[in-house]
């Protein structure tokens, strides 16, 4: 029985050694000497980076597992499941990474579960006898770095609480490549966030429009920038403020990583073009619509300081309002007299419309203006709140002719079967339900 009680006490004790033998970092050796991790914010300010990045709602252990892929092995598993096995409610769990911000030293992080500041700085002993860095090229300038000791005897020792505390690792930044924090949407001359509100999308968050204008933003709103977003506190302004709320407008909408927005003069025509900045779509042809504007490197982010802090813009969704879009076809009567040529030609029982589509064959193409996108956005958004009903015609040439009849007061969109056409009957048919009638369905 006492055999089995020492063997029983004997494998506790191995197992309590294995969870509590810390790896050295870059080599297979073990040592229980290793207590704590120091997140620094000296001067390239990498806690404010992160909280800036969407972090700042996280706890500190939450923090360290969030970088732990970008740390090259540094921390390690066996960090983080000794620090998980802490008791509930340590500081390590309920402290936020916000509550450091601004903060010049660093946070100590300690397997006992607890936290306090330090002075310790990664630069200290970036490139010094016993320490090593990851990414050993700095290729992570601007972003996390880690510098550790290479073997026990390098660990740096910290008091506190009358404690001796070994620091194996810090993580820092060496602030020479800022981090993009802010998109802008302008509504300069173009109008673009008016435009946006005209086409319904008034009552959407600012988190959500940006969604909306990834698929034509040519990646410059990235998957990694809306989770960022999306990582932001429930009741930020980011989902709470709907674009409506700034129709008209003359600035833009600063949209930040930290879930704040603020209004800003930052315009895209003033970069476009500039050296350091690209435009997509490269030809324009985005004129009218949306246009992204935005930096080609870090260096040419644009600063936008506002409650006591500088936000990096890093792209603009504006519109150049350069290229009105068309409207109306005018069918002219003046000396020639092609109206009363076309009524003595057996014309006259023809509607306006049926008249535009027999002279569209000789017109060399110039019946045409409103793309199929911008019709299908027109047709799906005012579908769905009029009163329609589908019927078929036979049009003089024997085509068939779909029509989408609104309410009886309001005329009747046409739908035709060749893109040309569809493309010119959009525009009286827009006109006809919406303009003529004082567009009551808005």
């Amino acid at each position: 029985m006492k055999k089995q009680i020492f063997v029983i006490l004997a494998l506790f004790i191995s197992l309590f050694g294995k969870v509590n033998a810390l790896p050295v970092p870059g080599n297979e050796t073990t040592t229980n000497t290793a207590t704590t991790f120091v997140l620094s914010n000296e001067e390239g300010r990498m806690i404010d980076q992160l909280i800036a990045a969407g972090y700042g709602n996280v706890s500190l252990y939450r923090t360290l597992a969030d970088i732990q892929d970008t740390s090259g092995g540094v921390i390690s598993d066996e960090f983080l499941e000794v620090l998980a096995n802490c008791p509930a409610g340590s500081p390590i769990f309920t402290k936020k990474l916000k509550d450091y911000e601004g903060i010049t030293g660093g946070i100590a992080i300690n397997t006992d579960g607890t936290v306090f500041a330090t002075s310790i700085k990664g630069r200290s002993y970036y490139g010094q006898t016993g320490y090593s860095t990851y990414p050993p090229n700095h290729s992570g300038v601007g972003r996390e770095l880690f510098t550790y000791a290479n073997s026990p005897e390098y660990y740096i020792d910290v008091e506190n609480g009358g404690k001796t505390y070994k620091v194996f690792a810090i993580a820092w930044s060496s602030g020479e490549t800022p981090q993009p924090t802010t998109f802008v949407l302008s509504n300069e001359e173009g109008r673009m966030i008016d435009q946006l509100i005209a086409a319904k999308y008034g009552e959407a968050s600012l988190y959500e429009i940006l969604i909306e204008l990834q698929d034509t933003s040519g990646g410059v709103i990235s998957d990694e920038f809306l989770d960022a977003l999306g990582a932001c506190p429930a009741g930020s302004p980011i989902f709470t403020h709907k674009l409506k709320d700034y129709a008209g407008i003359t600035g833009g909408i600063a949209i930040n990583t930290d879930g704040t927005v603020f209004n800003t003069n930052i315009k895209g025509r003033s970069y476009h073009g500039q050296p350091g900045y690209s435009t997509h779509p490269p030809d324009i042809s985005g004129v009218g619509r949306e246009i992204f504007t935005y930096a080609d490197s870090p260096e040419y982010y644009i600063d936008a300081p506002n409650g006591g802090k500088t936000y990096k813009v890093f792209a603009i969704a504006w519109s150049s309002g350069e290229t009105p879009q068309p409207t109306t076809f005018v069918l002219s009567n003046e000396e020639g007299r092609m109206i009363d040529q076309l009524i003595a030609a057996g014309y006259g029982n023809m509607s306006l419309y049926e008249i535009l589509t027999y002279l569209q064959d000789t017109s060399g193409g110039d019946m045409s203006g409103i793309s199929i996108r911008r019709f299908s956005r027109i047709f799906t958004q005012y579908s769905t709140v009029m009163n329609m009903r589908a019927y078929q015609t036979e049009s003089p040439n024997g085509g068939n002719h779909q029509h989408i009849r609104c309410s009886p007061s309001r005329g009747h969109i046409i739908l035709m079967p060749k893109a040309a056409v569809i493309r010119h009957r959009v525009v009286i048919a827009y006109h006809l339900c919406f303009e003529q009638r004082g567009r009551q369905d808005d």
